[in-house]
């Protein structure tokens, strides 16, 4: 199986899907690898019922719905690219439905609780600089906690108040942010460059928010930071 596992990823990568999307698709095919081996199954003999089998693995494994509905949803992909490819003659997902999820309402913050967590960080140091500047690039503009934490110096442009960022397939987009965004902004960067040598030229090409004297802050941690500051707001807390 892992042979058809590399091809379809590679598949995927020709049409400019995201690094993030194509570890999460190998990750969960490897875990069903894993599944296979433990019920001594090929891939070729998987049908409907040993994908149901699977699916029951996993909760009772305690995985929430929407992590099954995802694998699923990669197995299915997963399953098309075989047949399409002529490795497999049908798709046994097309016979499992997805887990019904269930519909809840959005969570969000008054303009009030919104302007107490972006004024969280009152510190000077250079994290505490950086963490305000995140809160207010955030609220400001909107962008995804990845574009965020992915933003490199010279895609922003002080001045006009302006960033430039890549999403899915790498489309470009130019965002806008406000007066307040821009100044915590150029506090950080100010402060990032004249603490360390080279940095001008290193932050010109390296994620300019993703570093400071603690080392590097990846999206798993930044989305961790703004759970503990963010979520203390909503009703029930994390």
């Amino acid at each position: 199986m892992q042979q058809e596992i590399e091809a379809f990823v590679e598949a995927l990568s020709n049409r400019a899907v995201s690094e993030h999307t194509l570890s999460s698709y190998r990750s969960d095919l490897l875990q069903f690898q894993g599944f296979l081996k433990l019920r001594r199954r090929s891939l070729d003999s998987v049908d409907h019922l040993c994908l149901r089998d699977f699916l029951n693995h996993l909760h009772e494994r305690k995985l929430q719905k929407a992590s099954i509905a995802r694998k699923l949803a990669c197995l299915r992909t997963f399953f098309t690219f075989l047949v399409r490819d002529g490795r497999l003659k049908s798709n046994p997902a097309e016979l499992v439905s997805s887990p019904r999820l269930p519909k809840k309402l959005p969570s969000y913050l008054s303009e009030e609780e919104a302007a107490a967590v972006v004024e969280l960080p009152q510190g000077t140091t250079l994290k505490d600089l950086r963490d305000r500047a995140i809160l207010e690039l955030l609220y400001a503009s909107g962008l995804r906690v990845r574009e965020l934490v992915g933003l490199n110096a010279e895609n922003v442009d002080l001045g006009q108040q302006l960033v430039r960022v890549f999403g899915k397939g790498r489309k470009q987009r130019i965002v806008p942010f406000g007066e307040y965004a821009g100044r915590a902004l150029a506090e950080y960067l100010e402060s990032a460059i004249a603490s360390a040598s080279r940095a001008r030229k290193l932050m010109a090409t390296r994620p300019c928010l993703s570093a400071c004297a603690g080392g590097a802050s990846t999206r798993v941690m930044c989305r961790g930071w703004l759970k503990k500051h963010v979520f203390a707001f909503l009703p029930g807390g994390v």
